[in-house]
């Protein structure tokens, strides 16, 4: 008795002898609705704040949050409030450069009107990804940026909370420098 074969799946088998078959597409397109029709899978992002974002206004941070929202993100995380020297909002630490317009007060303003939270990073130094990163003078820093955003902004229902922008990486925790650099998320955390 003869056994017929059957002919392989078109989405499953890169090999086909004989003629070739249709491929049905298994990508989806995206589409908007004024309603979620399930649950989103993912909820929240990142934005790195840049000199680019720093004459930002209320209107355009409104529009972009606004937009988050509407997809289903509802968590925002700003990796820093300030990048090596310069802070994104008029900070009044010494030695920094504050920036003039408060990105800080605009985005969390916008955050309240759709509903998402903030959490903000805090001063981010481009050393720490060198090896060169001076950790106390780093801890004294940003232990001086967390109590004055705790003071600007910890009362706005916006704020979820804060986040450390040093990663540890294959680079970052090797030693000398691990013990330090885990002292100094430590003392932040």
């Amino acid at each position: 008795m003869a056994v017929k074969a059957e002919p392989p799946e078109a989405t499953t088998s890169p090999r086909r002898i004989g003629k070739p078959q249709a491929i049905k597409s298994q990508v989806m397109k995206p589409h908007f609705t004024s309603s979620p029709v399930t649950k989103p899978q993912l909820t929240g992002a990142f934005v790195q704040l840049a000199s680019r974002h720093a004459t930002k206004g209320p209107l355009w941070w409104n529009e972009q949050l606004a937009v988050m929202r509407a997809i289903g993100l509802d968590t925002l995380i700003v990796q820093y409030v300030a990048q090596d020297k310069h802070y994104y909002y008029p900070s009044r630490i010494e030695g920094i450069e504050p920036n003039e317009v408060d990105l800080i007060q605009f985005i969390l303003d916008a955050a309240k009107e759709v509903k998402v939270k903030v959490f903000l990073g805090l001063q981010l130094d481009g050393s720490f990804w060198t090896g060169r990163f001076d950790v106390p003078a780093r801890s004294r820093l940003n232990q001086a940026t967390l109590q004055e955003l705790q003071q600007r902004y910890g009362a706005h229902s916006a704020l979820g909370g804060w986040y450390l922008p040093e990663e540890l990486s294959d680079l970052t925790a090797k030693e000398p420098h691990a013990g330090a650099l885990l002292g100094y998320l430590g003392k932040l955390a």
